[in-house]
């Protein structure tokens, strides 16, 4: 998806362990802090997310990063059953 308003790729923004917002990176760019609660919420731009899908994405970076072992990426981003 790019920015409606600068057309810069939009990404996915952690704001908090169970919560991430689609938001434009661009640091000149106001997309889509210019909008109310309701209507990111219309637009699909407030996302639940798990555990598991940010240890997903932690270890798909390190596996993306070849100064980082794979085993060590591995053992990072594994499942923890005593964290929900």
């Amino acid at each position: 998806m790019k920015c409606p308003l600068c057309s810069t790729g939009l990404k996915q923004h952690l704001l908090n362990p169970s919560l991430s917002i689609i938001a434009c990176p661009s640091e000149s760019c106001v997309y889509p802090f210019n909008m109310s609660i309701s209507e990111l919420h219309d637009h699909n731009l407030i996302l639940s997310v798990s555990t598991a899908d940010i240890m997903h994405n932690v270890h798909k970076k390190m596996n993306d990063n070849k100064d980082i072992d794979e085993k060590l990426a591995e053992f990072i981003a594994r499942d923890d059953p005593e964290v929900s």
